[in-house]
C-alpha cells in the first residue's frame, strides 16, 4: 500500500485530492452521513514520527477507532513512532483498523433515529434547562480553562498560538508554549481574555469537558440518581477521553461543561 500517492475524487462540481491509502475510508464515511473536511493517511519519513487524522464538518458522537483520540471537537488523530519500516507497518495496520471501524458504523440517519426514538420513549424527565445568563456561564468556563490550560497537548497549544497571531513557536516545548500563551492572555482586557478562553474551550471541548464524577458533584446527586438521568444526559455527551489508569489506557465519557452548567436536577 502506498502512502505517497493521491487520488482525485469527483464531489459535485469539484475535484478533491485525497491520500490514496485513506480515500475509500473517507468516501464511505461521507456515504454514511459523516461529512469530512480534511484528512491525512500519514506518510513514511525519516523523522521518526507521523500521524493519521480525519477532521469532520461537525462533531459526531461515535465510538473512536482503536488508538485514536479527539484532538478537538471535530478532529480525531492517531500518532505513530519508529523507523521507516516500523512506520510503514503501523500505517498499514492503521488503515485496516479504520476500514473495520467505518464498516461497523451505523449511518448518521440511523443514529439520529435512535436518539429521537429514545427521547420519545422517556417516561420521566429529571433534567430541566435553566436558561441562565450565558455571559455568567461563559465567565465560569473561561476561569476553568484558565486554571486547566495545561491539560492541552503540544499540538493544540500550537494551533491556539497560530490562531491568535503568535509566531516563532514551532520549536518550543510545552511549558514554553504555555508561558507564551499566558503572557499574551495577560495583556488582553478582561472581556477579550474571556472571549479567547471561551474560544479555546469551544475548540477543545473534550479536554475541558466534565467526567461523570464531576457532573455528579456539580449537580449534587448520588451515583444512583445519576444513573436515573444517564439517558437524558446522553445529549450532553461530547466524546471520549482516554486516560492511563494503573498502567492501562481506559476510556471515559466527557460531558459538555456549558450544557451541564445550564441544567437543574429535579429530584423525585
Amino acid at each position: 500500500m502506498s502512502f505517497d500517492k493521491k487520488r482525485l475524487i469527483c464531489a459535485g462540481d469539484f475535484l478533491i485530492e485525497l491520500d490514496e491509502a485513506i480515500a475509500d475510508i473517507i468516501i464511505e464515511l461521507n456515504k454514511k452521513g459523516y461529512k469530512t473536511l480534511n484528512c491525512c493517511s500519514g506518510h513514511i519519513n525519516n523523522d521518526g514520527e507521523t500521524n493519521c487524522y480525519i477532521s469532520f464538518y461537525e462533531s459526531y458522537n461515535f465510538t473512536l477507532p482503536k488508538n485514536y483520540c479527539y484532538e478537538s471537537d471535530n478532529l480525531i488523530r492517531c500518532n505513530f513512532y519508529g523507523n521507516k519500516l516500523e512506520l510503514k507497518k503501523q500505517l498499514n495496520q492503521n488503515i485496516e483498523i479504520l476500514r473495520r471501524w467505518v464498516n461497523g458504523l451505523q449511518t448518521y440517519n440511523q443514529v439520529i433515529g435512535e436518539i429521537r426514538s429514545r427521547n420519545e420513549n422517556k417516561k420521566h424527565s429529571y433534567i430541566k434547562c435553566l436558561n441562565k445568563d450565558m455571559r455568567i456561564i461563559k465567565s465560569e468556563i473561561s476561569e476553568i480553562v484558565s486554571m486547566e490550560i495545561d491539560k492541552l497537548d503540544i499540538n493544540s497549544l500550537k494551533v491556539i498560538l497560530k490562531e491568535i497571531g503568535i509566531k516563532n513557536y514551532s520549536k518550543l516545548k510545552k511549558n514554553e508554549l504555555l508561558i507564551v500563551l499566558n503572557e499574551n492572555l495577560d495583556i488582553l482586557s478582561n472581556e477579550d481574555r474571556k472571549e479567547v478562553l471561551h474560544w479555546i474551550y469551544e475548540n477543545n471541548k473534550i479536554k475541558f469537558g466534565m467526567f461523570q464524577k464531576e457532573v455528579i458533584e456539580y449537580l449534587n446527586i448520588s451515583k444512583g440518581e445519576f444513573n436515573k438521568v444517564s439517558n437524558e444526559l446522553k445529549d450532553f455527551e461530547i466524546g471520549i477521553e482516554k486516560l492511563r489508569i494503573g498502567g492501562k489506557m481506559q476510556s471515559y465519557i466527557k460531558y459538555d461543561r456549558m450544557k451541564i452548567y445550564n441544567i437543574f436536577y429535579k429530584a423525585l
